[in-house]
């Protein structure tokens, strides 16, 4: 199963987003599960580390997408985002925040059949090398590599 956020605030533009998703998911024999956000607030609100992917737009009415991509940045160093939008001035800002692509609407079926797939590709690469933690302040990736020595005591983990 692969974990999609898709956050845009255009109920048209959310429902062919899912679409090219549900066509993607018939071609290439895999599975979405997909959470909707109507703005970049929403997701940053109360972000889990639990999303493979996030497709968003980047005018959004309160957080922009762009904002939103930099605060999930400090806590998801690894999250797959995709940008898709009208606003192709901000194409150089999104690589900024480590983007895979970035999708101008109205997108086509070829070119974001295109991105899913280097996109499935980088998380592939990428899958096992972490461990999802539960900590106070929410659940967190951990690269494995970073880990230098693990502690137990009084069931805290450190």
């Amino acid at each position: 199963m692969i974990r999609v956020a898709v956050i845009e605030d255009d109920r048209r533009s959310l429902a062919h987003i899912k679409d090219l998703l549900r066509h993607f998911e018939e071609e290439n024999a895999c599975r979405f599960e997909i959470a909707e956000f109507r703005d970049g607030d929403e997701i940053v609100e109360n972000y889990r580390a639990d999303y493979d992917f996030l497709l968003m737009d980047i005018e959004l009415p309160l957080l922009s997408g762009m904002s939103a991509a930099e605060e999930i940045r400090k806590r998801d160093a690894d999250v797959g985002i995709i940008f898709v939008t009208n606003s192709t001035q901000y194409a150089i800002r999104g690589y900024r925040v480590g983007a895979l692509d970035y999708l101008v609407k109205p997108v086509d079926y070829a070119s974001f059949a295109e991105t899913m797939k280097r996109a499935l590709l980088h998380r592939r690469t990428r899958k096992d090398q972490f461990l999802m933690l539960n900590t106070r302040g929410g659940r967190q990736k951990v690269r494995i590599r970073s880990i230098r020595y693990v502690e137990v005591r009084d069931h805290d983990l450190t």
